[in-house]
């Protein structure tokens, strides 16, 4: 799926309009389509207004599109060694690992 597709289908999964989408994000309805069909890229901006719009969590979707919040980059600048060191470890981990090592950091066991 691309970038664009997954912002389309999360609006569609919702059951809600282009244009009411648009206009809750205070952006035009033909830049959104737009943006649904990878002919404009959207901003850090757009991308954390439209999360809640869409039940989405912020980061996800900036990680969508190859975008970093102002919040994760802070907490990279701050070990950035240890954080690229351990991306790209992770780069060819299974996807069950993958969750299992979220679950582990979110369930307070590391």
């Amino acid at each position: 799926m691309t970038q664009g597709g997954y912002l389309k289908s999360r609006r569609e999964g919702r059951g809600l309009s282009l244009r009411k989408v648009a206009r809750e994000a205070g952006v035009a309805s033909s830049y959104l389509c737009r943006v649904e069909q990878d002919q404009a890229p959207p901003s850090v901006e757009l991308l954390q207004k439209l999360a809640p719009i869409l039940e989405e969590d912020p980061n996800v979707l900036l990680g969508v599109f190859g975008k970093i919040s102002p919040q994760i980059q802070k907490i990279i600048a701050a070990r950035p060694k240890q954080f690229a060191a351990m991306i790209e470890h992770l780069e060819g981990a299974p996807e069950e690992h993958l969750d299992e090592m979220v679950r582990q950091v979110l369930d307070g066991k590391w």
